[in-house]
């Protein structure tokens, strides 16, 4: 193998190999990405057991020939070559490949190429999305996909819902729900729902985020034996195997209606939740929401360090007086990916109903839900109890 490509497109490609391949495995050939150099274009595969990344890229290729290389180093030399050709040659009697560029050069050990695993092939067909608005569905449910839960491994995967409206993506923690609809995404007869594995999705994030700016196409394309999930942007394709269980009934989740509603700019609500997280004597930080009189305030139970409250400007709030107790970092944790000046429908029906959020504008299938935590009773008599005092512009009081 003989080949020279641009040291930024092969640190790119490198670069998403080395994120797939494992760092301990029983199979070691799983932590070398393997190169395949044909007429024209360098070819960078990794992948591990549930997850794996095919990059294809444009290459001056003297020699074709294949070789696995050591992923992590061969993708953090090339990250500190100068943006120059990169020239990558194999010696096959010595099982050794070299990198030269400019001044530098390095021999890597190679494994044994014919061992690396073979990739599921793509079923025909597949789903044409935009890939700025797939990103963006990604963004707005990615939070509330469970970290680790035994008693259910479907909470630790994003759910892709097809149907006759589009795609639906939905993630649930247990504590937390997330939906968000792909805007003009097609719909199919058939409905399905597949169940992408949490760090598959937030993969996939990552391959769409310089899709961001708009105007490009994403592919999705179920595997031949409907075990996996691949996604295509540019010159990368990511497959995810995808994960088995019963995911919750989305829709039952969400409360039909409500008592109190209350629309806020998405940043004041955001900030007054990561300063109500500053206060809290346990690992939970919990805050109260409270709607009455006219205003919406956020407050702290008394603790050790003391206590916060905060009036949140320009609030419009309907229905009854009502207070709800909600984990501050969990709520605003569902925030990350709304725009500052948005504005946010809260609503909810009592202090034992999930907290629905809604962004004003977008499709009432986009929503987060939040439930409450155990009212804290002295917490809620001190809001009742200052609920009469005047209203005032935006304010925030710590008491020591």
């Amino acid at each position: 193998m003989d080949l020279t490509i641009d040291q930024p497109s092969l640190a790119r490609a490198l670069r998403q190999a080395a994120r797939v391949a494992p760092t301990k495995t029983t199979l070691p050939i799983l932590q070398h990405a393997l190169l395949i150099a044909e007429p024209g274009r360098l070819t960078v595969t990794a992948c591990d057991h549930d997850l794996a990344a095919l990059t294809t890229i444009a290459a001056d290729v003297a020699v074709p020939g294949r070789v696995a290389i050591g992923a992590r180093l061969l993708a953090d030399y090339v990250a500190g070559l100068p943006p120059r050709a990169v020239r990558l040659t194999l010696d096959g009697a010595k099982r050794r490949a070299r990198a030269t560029c400019e001044r530098s050069s390095a021999q890597f050990a190679t494994g044994a190429a014919d061992d690396f695993p073979i990739l599921p092939g793509a079923a025909d067909g597949g789903l044409d999305l935009d890939a700025t608005a797939l990103a963006q569905a990604l963004d707005r449910v990615l939070p509330a996909v469970a970290r680790e839960h035994a008693a259910n491994p479907a909470l630790a995967a994003v759910r892709f819902a097809f149907d006759g409206d589009g795609l639906t993506l939905a993630a649930c923690d247990g504590s937390r729900l997330a939906q968000a609809r792909v805007p003009d995404s097609p719909g199919v007869d058939v409905p399905a729902e597949l169940l992408v594995p949490g760090r598959g999705a937030v993969e996939f994030g990552r391959l769409l985020d310089g899709a961001k700016a708009g105007g490009s196409l994403a592919r999705l394309v179920r595997t031949a034996d409907d075990r996996g999930l691949w996604l295509a942007h540019g010159d990368t394709a990511l497959h995810a195997r995808l994960t088995e269980g019963a995911y919750p009934a989305v829709a039952a989740l969400v409360p039909p209606g409500w008592g109190t509603r209350a629309v806020v700019v998405a940043d004041a609500l955001r900030g007054a939740l990561r300063l109500g997280a500053l206060f809290g004597d346990h690992d939970q930080r919990p805050v109260l929401l409270d709607a009455a009189g006219g205003r919406l305030r956020l407050l702290t139970a008394e603790g050790e360090g003391g206590a916060a409250e905060t009036i949140l400007p320009d609030a419009a709030i309907e229905g009854a007086d009502a207070a709800i107790m909600l984990d501050a970092p969990l709520v605003a944790g569902l925030l990350d990916a709304v725009p500052k000046a948005a504005r946010l429908i809260l609503s909810w029906d009592g202090p034992g109903a999930a907290l629905t959020i809604r962004e004003q504008g977008r499709d009432e299938a986009d929503l987060w839900l939040a439930m409450p935590l155990l009212l804290d009773a002295a917490l809620h008599r001190r809001a009742v109890a200052t609920r009469v005092e005047a209203t005032g512009s935006s304010v925030e009081r710590v008491a020591a």
